[in-house]
């Protein structure tokens, strides 16, 4: 029996490779990558990676840096380890946020996965879902700020809207694309979003959006370095 079908891949490059998407999150890359091997994600990271993919629902995988999990990754793909770095949340540390050392949660100003005070899961703005022909989840629907988008004029959800089950990417099952619940197998693109977001609340998310683009907002003719703002303002709100 060969290396490939003993079903432990550790000298192969992954068959197919997805193109990530702008602002697109890594978990959302690698979910991606996972089905188009016809493999839920625990099992492929399992498989093809050889890494533990149970360890997955227990961290945050967008904002840990998994330096072993990184180079096998670019190893296996033909990215490069800044392409892979470049969808994780840790991409944005020194703009959005500053971290100690290896910090092991996320700082204020990113969503955590679950939060029964703000979140449910995972966000998501479903009529972006439905616009975009390979379907993917973005970093910046991470973001603590990030309540609304933008283009569609609509909040984002956290939950599959007919059974209002999370949204984990672990526990979907292998797909065309990555919208279906993973309990009632609803296509996501289709939730409902009848409430409107006002026109001020959108101009403020786009404040911090160009903000985080140029590394520092300017207020009253001061520059102010991104992450310092955004520290004095979690702190100010008591966040």
């Amino acid at each position: 029996m060969s290396e490939r079908e003993k079903g432990w891949d550790q000298s192969f490059f992954f068959l197919i490779i997805p193109k990530p998407q702008k602002d697109e999150l890594l978990s959302s890359w690698l979910t991606r990558v996972a089905f188009a091997h016809k493999r839920p994600l625990t099992t492929f990271l399992s498989l093809f990676v050889n890494y533990d993919g149970s360890s997955i629902s227990r961290i945050d995988l967008d904002f840990r840096y998994l330096e072993r999990l990184f180079q096998r990754l670019s190893d296996k793909s033909s990215l490069s380890i800044k392409e892979i770095k470049e969808m994780s949340l840790r991409s944005e540390e020194g703009y959005l946020y500053s971290c100690e050392e290896n910090c092991l949660y996320p700082p204020k100003i990113i969503r955590k996965l679950i939060d029964k005070r703000t979140n449910y899961g995972l966000m998501f703005c479903p009529k972006c879902l439905a616009e975009d022909k390979a379907p993917y989840w973005r970093k910046e629907w991470r973001y603590q700020f990030y309540t609304a988008c933008p283009k569609h004029k609509v909040f984002l959800t956290d939950r599959c809207w007919k059974c209002y089950e999370p949204i984990k990417f672990n526990k979907m099952i292998p797909s065309d694309k990555i919208v279906y619940c993973s309990k009632c197998y609803k296509d996501l693109r289709t939730t409902i979003v009848t409430t409107q977001v006002q026109e001020y609340g959108l101009r403020a998310i786009n404040w911090f959006l160009q903000g985080l683009k140029n590394g520092y907002f300017i207020i009253v003719q001061k520059k102010y370095v991104l992450f310092g703002y955004f520290k004095l303002l979690l702190g100010y709100n008591g966040l």
